[in-house]
């Protein structure tokens, strides 16, 4: 997994049980990785999904951290002497956060993943997703502080460089739709591109209906329910709604702004429905890195330009089918699955890149 996504060479050791039988134990495996990297049993900290985890853990004297998306249940868990947190009280956790907090030579470093889709064994095989792997310290502070807000140490109403639900996701998803109309109309050019599960939030179709009679070219991709209408004359004639429906269950969540000529993108767990915006705790992270941004985007270009699986939204609310007639066929599906150089982010060894309120660049991406 780590060689396939390009993440071994950040990793100074993979550990596990061999197969001659060695290291059958889970504290025999981490009392190896322990003297393998120097680290004392003080220093480290052990990060699984099972009881056979802590319960290793605790035999070599390290501090364990229990994670309830793996293998384990939050029962087994809690047998084996975890503190379970359960979130926030009337509101479900959807956002999808992963927190490295590393020691190195120069000092503490965060290390974040953020994802459109569940830490899910079995969805992982069937749905199609991306994720951000970064080191920005912007970033890292916001999910730092995010969790500190989940687990009830810490409140917070603004963020550095996430969009954060259910306190001002919508307000900056409104403010960018507006900001790429007055761009628009001083410079032309504008262009959005959303592409998510369901879009029923009346604020932001509202605001796309402004940025359509605007003259902003609006293309959408709404895998499930649209309650927007594309085409009416005089209010959506910009705008276009297609669905893609083949082999995968289409689940990124990716929102493109041209601003201007300096776009601006970002992903992550939400969609745009009143329960996501105003009932879930859910993150949208913005793509700093220049490279990164242009991957995705050819990503969005190429399930866009879909006319084998996608369906495509008339003025009526119903769907045709699109099919090729003369022009090449792109099934954005089977040419993810033909062309991995398409889904292969650039190689950027965590060089810098620069955006409004951000430090330093984004590590990687995959989809």
């Amino acid at each position: 997994i780590l060689e396939h996504f390009q993440l071994r060479k950040y990793f100074s050791l993979a550990a596990g049980s061999e197969l001659d039988g060695t290291q059958v134990h889970k504290a025999d495996v981490i009392a190896y990785a322990l003297e393998q990297t120097g680290f004392s049993a003080a220093d480290a900290l052990m990060i699984g999904d099972r009881c056979y985890d802590i319960d290793g853990a605790r035999a070599v004297g390290t501090q364990a951290l229990g994670v309830a998306y793996g293998y384990g249940s939050r029962e087994e868990l809690e047998k084996a002497g975890v503190n379970v947190v359960y979130g926030l009280v009337g509101m479900k956790i959807h956002a999808k956060l992963c927190l490295v907090v590393r020691r190195e030579a120069d000092g503490m470093r965060r290390y974040v993943h953020i994802g459109t889709g569940n830490y899910n064994p079995s969805t992982a095989k069937t749905y199609t997703d991306m994720g951000l792997s970064t080191a920005a310290p912007d970033i890292g502070a916001d999910v730092t502080d995010l969790f500190n807000v989940m687990t009830g140490y810490a409140q917070r109403a603004q963020y550095r460089a996430l969009l954060v639900s259910p306190l001002s996701m919508r307000d900056c998803l409104l403010d960018l739709i507006e900001r790429e109309i007055v761009l628009h109309e001083r410079q032309g050019g504008g262009e959005i591109i959303l592409k998510c599960n369901q879009l029923v939030d009346k604020a932001i179709i509202r605001a796309l209906y402004r940025a359509s009679a605007s003259g902003v070219r609006v293309r959408l991709q709404i895998r499930g329910i649209c309650c927007l209408r594309p085409g009416l004359k005089g209010l959506s004639d910009a705008i276009e709604v297609t669905s893609v429906v083949g082999r995968f269950l289409e689940h990124s969540r990716a929102f493109w702004f041209r601003n201007g000529g300096d776009p601006c993108l970002y992903i992550g767990s939400a969609d745009l429905m009143p329960r996501n915006l105003d009932r879930r705790v859910e993150v949208l992270t913005p793509i700093l890195d220049p490279g990164l941004r242009n991957l995705i985007h050819g990503i969005l270009e190429t399930h866009l330009a879909d006319n084998v699986q996608a369906w495509k939204l008339k003025a009526d609310g119903t769907y045709v089918r699109l099919r090729p007639g003369r022009n090449p066929a792109v099934d954005s599906q089977a040419l993810m699955a033909a062309r991995p150089d398409l889904l292969t982010p650039p190689d950027n060894d965590g060089a810098s890149a620069s955006a409004p309120n951000s430090g330093s660049s984004d590590t990687g991406a995959h989809a």
